[in-house]
């Protein structure tokens, strides 16, 4: 798409000092309340991540001296993009709704949930070049999102699935960070049926951007067939 260093360095500056609110907010700077379990979140872990994968970004972008597309690691950027992009969907379908309305807007929340992934989206549209993703690609993007469930477990496991430990905010349980996820109130099977859905999501999420790439490769060869034309 872009080839331009000065819009990269724009674009994934903002993307860090925004990050940098967002990770002030998850400190509890703007609500003076720490929530010690935030880290076991999807949510954070995977805007976490992404927030590496843009410093590594912007690291890149500073030391070249031409215009070119960003190249960091095309596979992990795209495993990255299904991740933040399942945050942000995930959050506004099933969870948003049963918020207070002003909640929503609080600082952290809008920036992990829609900001932060709107703009890593926007920078890999804009900036990455585009045919490049193989139809292999959404499979990655599994990776991260099954070792997470991996560790849910086996962390509930260490505990031994002990559900009366509140976690430090009396808000959940100390071993579950989502519901959904709970064994003793969803039950095994129901629980399993979940997790395969959630990865059937994330893959209908991977498989989705692959079309979009493919896409946005379609139009931008018609513009250039016609711009030759005229």
């Amino acid at each position: 798409m872009f080839k331009n260093r000065t819009a990269q360095l724009v674009v994934q500056s903002s993307y860090i000092a925004l990050s940098l609110v967002a990770i002030a907010a998850f400190f509890g700077l703007f609500e003076r309340s720490f929530n010690y379990d935030g880290w076991l979140l999807f949510t954070n872990q995977s805007n976490f991540i992404c927030i590496g994968i843009m410093v590594a970004e912007l690291v890149q972008t500073i030391k070249k001296k031409e215009d070119s597309y960003v190249s960091l690691n095309p596979v992990l950027k795209f495993a990255g993009l299904v991740s933040i992009l399942f945050t942000a969907i995930f959050y506004y379908a099933l969870f948003a709704p049963k918020k207070a309305f002003i909640d929503n807007f609080k600082v952290g929340t809008l920036l992990l949930h829609a900001v932060l992934p709107s703009l890593y989206l926007a920078d890999w549209v804009l900036f990455y070049e585009k045919k490049t993703v193989k139809v292999t690609w959404p499979l990655f993007g599994l990776i991260y999102p099954a070792a997470y469930l991996t560790f849910v477990y086996l962390r509930a496991a260490c505990y031994g699935f002990d559900t009366s430990i509140p976690n430090s905010s009396n808000t959940g349980l100390y071993i579950y960070p989502y519901a959904l996820l709970n064994i003793e109130r969803q039950g095994v099977g129901k629980v399993v049926v979940i997790c395969l859905l959630l990865l059937v999501a994330l893959l209908a999420i991977g498989y989705s951007m692959y079309g979009l790439d493919k896409l946005i490769h379609h139009l931008m060869s018609k513009k250039k067939t016609r711009n030759e034309e005229q």
